[in-house]
């Protein structure tokens, strides 16, 4: 659904050559070839393609769950923050030092 999720804030955004990262490695190989039919989550992968072929050269792509920290930060921090306006404010703080540690990798 995240992949999903991405696609969608992306393609609203108006982006076009976007990236959407993720560390689940099976369900991006599920996406790139088409494959949903015998997969539980089936459903949420063909609407993942559906919204894929809907967006401008979108790709996908499967990072290591260490770098994916970053995302998983920023999640955590939007379902903490009920005001935007506070979470525009404090989006660079609540990463920044992770940001740091990748950035001297």
């Amino acid at each position: 659904m995240a992949i999903y999720k991405g696609i969608s804030a992306g393609r609203d955004m108006g982006l076009e050559n976007f990236v959407v990262e993720s560390d689940a490695e099976t369900v991006i190989k599920q996406i790139g070839k088409g494959d949903h039919s015998e997969a539980s989550y089936g459903g949420i992968l063909a609407a993942v393609q559906n919204i894929k072929a809907d967006a401008r050269n979108v790709s996908l792509h499967h990072v290591s769950t260490k770098a994916n920290r970053v995302a998983l930060a920023l999640a955590k921090e939007a379902l903490s923050i009920s005001n935007m306006v506070k979470w525009k404010e404090d989006l660079l703080l609540c990463i920044r030092d992770m940001v740091e540690v990748e950035q001297g990798s």
